[in-house]
């Protein structure tokens, strides 16, 4: 007899699309990513997609929580619900090692690992003022966004809090390469081109530590948050 596979994710979908319709949700996305575990987006202001990472999605005993959050626009997180978070940042911090690599030991000289990145990897273009951004209110975060660059006038930002002594160099010095592949797509733009396109993707892997500093970034990532405290 052939018997059908069970599918628990769609049945979670399901289950919690039911339990939200009502507030305007029309579709929900499971997720594994560590940057953001629960995010709302909308159309014309209206949020119509919840982003929830599985992990806290299956914790039906938070649900009503979850419909209240999004009830006030994900402006009201209860404090059951943010320990639920700090859990799941927790379990991925116990599975996730910190990679070895060597860390600042002192306050960050920003403008020398800039010079740094543009002389050995983007000599060929006119460098880019380089410049920290401003920290976030007192509080705990659910995301963080550890460069950007801007494209008139061009400049690069980074967010002040890699400017700890724990931080790895390597890390800081691929959110400046990433950043500077923004600027060779802008000094060499191409119609249509999204930020993160093929072309951005084969230049950003031409930096030698990249993977090592992505692992680095999604261990430490609960560090930043505020859900674990730095070493």
């Amino acid at each position: 007899m052939n018997t059908a596979a069970v599918d628990p994710t769609a049945d979670l979908t399901k289950e919690l699309l039911a339990a939200l319709k009502a507030h305007g949700i029309t579709a929900i996305r499971l997720t594994h990513n560590r940057r953001l575990l629960l995010g709302l987006r909308g159309v014309r202001g209206r949020a119509v997609t919840l982003s929830i990472h599985h992990d806290l999605a299956s914790q039906r005993e938070h649900w009503n929580d979850l419909v209240r959050w999004v009830a006030a626009g994900g402006r009201e997180l209860s404090r059951t619900l943010r320990a639920a978070m700090d859990e799941v940042f927790a379990r991925q911090q116990r599975a996730l090692p910190l990679p070895d690599l060597a860390p600042l030991g002192g306050p960050c000289d920003l403008p020398a690992i800039a010079r740094h990145v543009h002389g050995t990897w983007f000599p060929h273009l006119a460098p880019v003022p380089v410049v920290w951004g401003r920290n976030a209110p007192a509080g705990r975060r659910r995301q963080i966004r550890f460069g950007s660059y801007r494209r008139r006038p061009a400049g690069i930002t980074v967010h002040p809090l890699v400017d700890q002594p724990w931080v790895a160099y390597r890390f800081i010095e691929f959110i400046l390469f990433h950043e500077y592949c923004h600027h060779a797509q802008a000094c060499r733009p191409q119609p249509g081109e999204t930020a993160h396109s093929a072309r951005f993707r084969a230049w950003e892997a031409r930096y030698p530590h990249r993977d090592v500093a992505l692992a680095w970034e999604r261990a430490a990532l609960p560090r930043f948050l505020g859900t674990e405290a730095a070493p």
